[in-house]
């Protein structure tokens, strides 16, 4: 916790907040708009990723004296700032990471692509019943996301509901993921991407952009004869 509040301070999140959240709250809040948020990123990082696991730091004495105040955003106040900002947060998070590479200095990097399902526990704006492999019938959304690979930098992120494919709408998350780079600040060599974008349209985007990628395959009867006959092309005598 004390790296994280001296993380904070350095970075100058709360500034960043402010600036990029103008969210006006009712005179007669306790709590400003970047205050909340600073509570969520101090939840983050101690690992309580529920808004009803979050409710723990109203019960945290040591918490309440690292933060010099002895109260604590509820559960209801998060989940209603946080429907308000969602676009904004991302202005934040893009910020930090102009900040970062100024930081870094000009650099190469490989970007890790993922897709993940949520379990929606209530009925949720967006969320649709589909693939699911924990929760089988239950509502679900499907983030996609972009990690810089090595630091681990969340460099994009969209949420889309249940019923969508690992690989629906990912050439458009992929080229608005590319678009966003300062090429005077970073160099993208290549991609990493699991099976479930294994996709030809993807593939060639990628070699008419010039990058480099690597992709999960299944191990089909077809691809088994791809790579024998690569194998025997090697190890033949020239």
């Amino acid at each position: 916790m004390v790296f994280s509040r001296l993380s904070k301070k350095w970075f100058g999140l709360q500034e960043l907040i402010q600036e990029h959240t103008d969210i006006k709250r009712p005179h007669n809040c306790l709590y400003t708009a970047h205050e909340i948020i600073d509570t969520m990123v101090d939840a983050a990082a101690l690992g309580l990723l529920r808004f009803s696991h979050m409710e723990a730091l109203k019960q945290d004495p040591g918490y309440q004296t690292i933060k010099d105040h002895d109260t604590v955003p509820d559960e209801r106040t998060l989940r209603y700032l946080l429907a308000k900002l969602t676009e904004k947060l991302r202005k934040v998070n893009d910020a930090l990471l102009s900040l970062k590479a100024d930081l870094d200095g000009p650099r190469s990097v490989w970007l890790d692509f993922d897709d993940s399902v949520i379990t929606v526990f209530g009925n949720q704006e967006g969320s649709e019943v589909g693939y699911n492999p924990r929760y089988h019938g239950r509502s679900s959304y499907k983030v996609k996301v972009t990690f810089v690979s090595g630091s681990a930098e969340l460099f994009n992120a969209d949420l889309c509901g249940g019923k969508t494919a690992s690989n629906g709408g990912f050439l458009e998350f992929l080229k608005e993921t590319l678009a966003k780079i300062d090429p005077r600040k970073t160099v993208v060599e290549g991609i990493r991407i699991d099976r479930g974008f294994f996709d030809e349209a993807n593939f060639i985007y990628l070699e008419d952009e010039g990058l480099q990628y690597v992709c999960k395959g299944k191990m089909t009867g077809g691809m088994k004869k791809i790579l024998d006959y690569l194998n025997e092309q090697t190890h033949r005598s020239p």
